[in-house]
């Protein structure tokens, strides 16, 4: 990986960590009025639009694709990372770290285990489908 590339998975990584912020706060917020599983998936939703802007303006700003082609592959790769982390999520919290005798804070930890786990493959799903000049 050359240095520039480098620097651009950073600042990759530096607005995906914005984006988990806001995704696990607007979970903790939806649980007041949603289940755990409706609120992964809606502050996905709030995270994955401030992702998108961060993404366009920060990291991929010398893409030629247009805002509507980049906008639309950016929120279909984020359809598979949604079920990605709901999936995984919802595994942990409800059954795998309470199976361990892990319930202080579960859904917290499995929602952050599973937002990590989107890091290199969407990091690359970005770079060569949703910015690409293809």
């Amino acid at each position: 990986m050359r240095l520039a590339n480098y620097h651009r998975y950073l600042l990759f990584l530096l607005t995906g960590l914005s984006s988990v912020l806001v995704n696990m706060l607007s979970r903790i917020v939806f649980n007041q009025w949603f289940g755990y599983s409706v609120s992964i998936f809606l502050a996905y939703t709030i995270s994955t639009i401030l992702a998108y802007v961060l993404a366009r303006y920060y990291v991929f700003n010398q893409s030629n694709t247009t805002i509507k082609r980049s906008a639309y592959r950016f929120f279909l790769v984020n359809v598979f990372g949604a079920i990605q982390v709901w999936f995984i999520s919802v595994t942990l919290a409800l059954h795998v770290l309470p199976y361990y005798g892990f319930i202080y804070y579960a859904p917290e930890v499995a929602q952050l285990m599973a937002l990590s786990s989107l890091t290199l493959t969407s990091y690359y799903l970005h770079t060569y489908f949703s910015f690409s000049h293809q």
